[in-house]
């Protein structure tokens, strides 16, 4: 198995001119935690995440101040469509990254997260299929003639 055969695609990827904000809304809007940043060509040229994100609204920067390029992690690591699989895993293990982009021709294609790697090791026709619990927080109801239970009073409880 290659790069090309777990990459996915349509990849969110932004430019070093995007202002942050609009990184941010994408980010949240599309549920991922990170993009490439690219040229105009596709040429991968940064990454941002929500790690970068966060270290800068700590630290007190104004955030709706800057382009993507004040944040950008630069010289990311990428991965061609035909690095083995293997090698991909490696290189996200070995560098504590949470997702490479996958180039063709030195253009951005994909990109790979632990997720996409995680799928790829489970034998295929066996997700879904094992029972395990899943636990969530709800509130029981309250008796019948008590209608309104104060908040304070409702007890969780967890199941299955």
């Amino acid at each position: 198995m290659k790069a090309a055969d777990i990459m996915r695609q349509p990849v969110f990827a932004t430019t070093p001119w995007t202002p942050v904000q609009e990184v941010l809304a994408q980010l949240a809007t599309n549920n991922v935690s990170g993009m490439p940043v690219v040229e105009r060509d596709g040429t991968v040229i940064g990454i941002i995440t929500e790690d970068d994100l966060l270290r800068a609204y700590i630290e007190g920067v104004q955030l709706e101040l800057l382009t993507v390029q004040a944040l950008m992690t630069t010289e990311p690591i990428t991965v061609d469509v035909e690095t083995p699989l293997a090698d991909v895993m490696q290189i996200i293990h070995d560098e504590g990254i949470l997702r490479v982009p996958v180039t063709e021709d030195g253009l951005l294609v994909g990109v790979i997260s632990r997720s996409d790697v995680i799928r790829a090791l489970a034998q295929p026709g066996q997700l879904g299929t094992l029972a395990f619990p899943i636990f969530h927080r709800h509130y029981q109801e309250a008796p019948a003639g008590e209608r309104h239970v104060p908040e304070r009073h409702l007890v969780p409880t967890y199941g299955w």
